[in-house]
């Protein structure tokens, strides 16, 4: 898609978003998508083709999006619509970007979106999958979701404003700068929870920053491997508390550290996990951080720095 059309995609997501109705909304706040779809209605009867369209049914308030069949969508956009709820469930569908820009670009405030059975593709050129930037706040839900290809991050977030991102049964993998990036704007903060998600084949795994804000983060029965860079690293920085959570958890084969802690307000806590033969060892602190044990997890390969402390469980 030309840089020309993709700033068509964006100005038109503003517009329905200011100057209602721009399209009538669909029935019952629904929308569906067709791979055989067209127009503007999305109805049951008469879907529309894009994930833009279907969007722009639903404001300002609004909806679920379903797909009736596979749908192949292609060309990013930014949402910038706030205080509305999307549910999006699209079972084998795919949304590829193409150019110097994400596949999606959330920069509403205090959107609550749920995205269900999709896959992110950035092969077309896509700077990251999903990017939170700019006013962009809320609470971000995937389930069976894939990110892939991406020239930059798979998951690219960084919030102005408070936000909450759940990840569960999904995938991140093979994008050209980290899986995921979990780096607060000034003002914002991210609370984050990732359950049997595998995050691989990336230049890094999993990064959290707190240089201008807080983040806390949970990841269970996730496996976090074969990323060239860190399986994990946490920056802890004046922007507040950077705290991760490992329970029964696989960090192998990264081409660094397992996991890597650096500055005083950065804390990983180590539960039921394996590191198995992570490159520089299963642990890295350079300069302050602290990674505790709860003294149940297993170590294969190098032990690197080691764990700076132990706790027990309550």
């Amino acid at each position: 898609m030309t840089s020309m059309k993709l700033v068509k995609l964006c100005f038109a997501i503003v517009i329905v978003a200011t100057c209602l109705p721009a399209q009538p909304s669909s029935a019952g706040n629904i929308a569906y998508l067709s791979a055989t779809g067209g127009g503007l209605a999305c109805t049951a009867a008469a879907p529309c083709a894009t994930f833009l369209d279907a969007f722009a049914s639903l404001l300002p308030s609004g909806g679920r999006i379903l797909c009736l069949d596979p749908v192949a969508d292609t060309g990013g956009f930014s949402l910038s619509a706030g205080n509305a709820v999307f549910d999006i469930d699209c079972p084998a569908g795919s949304w590829a970007g193409s150019g110097s820009v994400p596949v999606l670009n959330i920069i509403g405030p205090n959107l609550t979106l749920t995205f269900r059975n999709m896959a992110f593709d950035g092969i077309g050129g896509a700077t990251s999958a999903i990017k939170i930037g700019k006013n962009g706040s809320g609470t971000l839900v995937f389930e069976n979701c894939v990110f892939a290809n991406s020239s930059g991050d798979g998951l690219d977030i960084e919030p102005t404003g408070a936000l909450t991102l759940v990840v569960t049964n999904s995938r991140v993998s093979n994008n050209t700068a980290g899986g995921v990036v979990l780096k607060p704007a000034s003002g914002g903060s991210v609370t984050a929870t990732f359950n049997g998600v595998t995050i691989t084949k990336n230049a890094g795994g999993l990064h959290t920053d707190t240089t201008n804000g807080p983040v806390e983060v949970d990841v269970s029965n996730s496996t976090i491997s074969n990323n060239a860079d860190n399986g994990i690293i946490a920056i802890g920085a004046a922007g507040g508390t950077n705290v991760v959570n490992l329970n029964h958890d696989v960090i192998a084969s990264n081409g660094q550290a397992g996991i890597a802690v650096s500055g005083g307000n950065a804390a990983v806590f180590v539960d039921t996990t394996l590191l198995d033969s992570n490159a520089t060892g299963a642990t890295s602190v350079p300069s302050s951080g602290q990674v505790y044990t709860y003294k149940n997890n297993r170590l294969i390969g190098s032990v690197g720095s080691g764990f700076t402390a132990s706790t027990t469980q309550q």
